[in-house]
């Protein structure tokens, strides 16, 4: 029987895919997020749901980490990414040794789901920023396939996906490699839908949350479909409210897993890189914090095909708070879904607007892209 209360269940699927008796199922709750539901009646008390689930478990220890900034020499991959594209490095070294690769890609739909695959031409799919929670599906079950076939199995996700993983597995494998991002939190897929066909009206072809078409630090977003749109991310409504953690997934406000180091490696933006190194030149840079020696040889092994530098933990924190601590819940948060109830996308236009970053703001945000770019 599942004992974690639905604020506190991060959707990692973990419970779902260790039950012997196949009796728990995911459904998607009011505000569009998926929880677990056991069928009691073939539950035989095992437990083992509970002893995977990272809320209930929660590891407080903290190993020793060390971080870069880093940036790829293949300028093409690097465009295409949201950072530096250092996830692409890493997947293609493990590709071109056999392997496989896990990570999270946009379905038909446009809703988020995770995937694998063992083939270089097919990875791209996984790069990119995609601020939705991704579906599992079986994905534990066929990385411990893979591990226990011998395969090199390289898995990417959010913390508590990772940790779920972990968990999920009950023992460390010298031919896994976990990567974790640095998470802000996840959306309601049921809000993003509703913003993404007020946008295209229907049959979305293809959405970039991080487009670079203005810079990296002034980043767009771009959905394509029957109608086309493209916009500033200081300018979007959606943006705005998932930046001001309007409608995050409520364990995103108290994270079981955050700067644990439960995997090797940690990923994503060098914010605040202008302030510590001169690797910056506004098409992206990325942050790498190693959590383990498996971490350290991975890098290691493509320090050929990077621009990397150490740098100091504590000031990357200082510029991109969300690799340490979890996100506030708005306080607007219950009335924006009190709204969305009642008038859908209409409630993402009004808080947008709401939430807009002050008039100056705004100006100097201009100002300097009129004088650098």
């Amino acid at each position: 029987m599942i004992k974690t209360s639905k604020e506190d269940c991060c959707g990692c699927e973990a419970c779902r895919q260790i039950c012997p008796q196949q009796c728990i199922t995911m459904s998607t709750d009011e505000k569009g997020f998926l929880y677990p539901i056991a069928d009691l009646s073939n539950c035989i008390n095992c437990n083992m749901c509970n002893n995977v689930c990272p809320s209930i478990n929660t590891n407080n220890t903290i190993h020793s980490k060390t971080s870069y900034a880093a940036i790829n020499k293949n300028e093409n991959i690097r465009t295409q990414s949201t950072s530096g594209g250092i996830f692409s490095t890493i997947a293609e070294h493990v590709l071109s040794n056999g392997g496989i690769v896990f990570g999270a890609r946009f379905n038909n739909e446009f809703d988020v789901i995770h995937d694998w695959t063992d083939n270089i031409e097919k990875y791209g799919s996984f790069r990119g920023s995609k601020y939705l929670q991704s579906s599992i599906g079986r994905c534990y079950t066929l990385a411990k396939k893979f591990i226990e076939e011998n395969h090199l199995v390289l898995f990417t996700g959010t913390p508590c996906q990772i940790e779920g993983l972990k968990r999920f597995l009950n023992k460390d494998y010298e031919n896994l490699i976990t990567i974790d991002i640095v998470c802000h939190g996840v959306t309601s897929s049921l809000v993003w839908q509703e913003y993404l066909h007020s946008k295209c009206k229907s049959n979305p072809t293809h959405v970039n949350f991080r487009s670079k078409s203005t810079g990296w630090k002034d980043y767009s977003i771009e959905i394509k479909g029957k109608r086309n749109y493209k916009s500033r991310a200081n300018n979007d409504d959606f943006m705005h409210c998932y930046k001001s953690n309007l409608f995050l997934r409520p364990s995103c406000y108290k994270c079981p897993s955050k700067f644990h180091g439960v995997s090797d490696i940690t990923l994503g933006d060098y914010w605040g890189i202008d302030k510590v190194s001169n690797l910056d030149d506004d098409k992206g840079t990325s942050l790498i914090i190693t959590n383990t020696i498996t971490g350290e040889k991975i890098i290691d092994s493509i320090r050929s095909k990077i621009i990397i530098t150490k740098t100091d933990l504590d000031t990357a924190i200082q510029y991109n708070p969300s690799i340490k601590f979890s996100s506030a819940k708005h306080k607007l948060s219950d009335s924006f879904w009190s709204d969305f109830y009642n008038s859908g996308h209409k409630a993402i236009k009004k808080y947008g607007h709401i939430l807009r970053p002050p008039f100056i703001t705004r100006l100097k945000i201009l100002i300097y892209n009129l004088i650098y770019k």
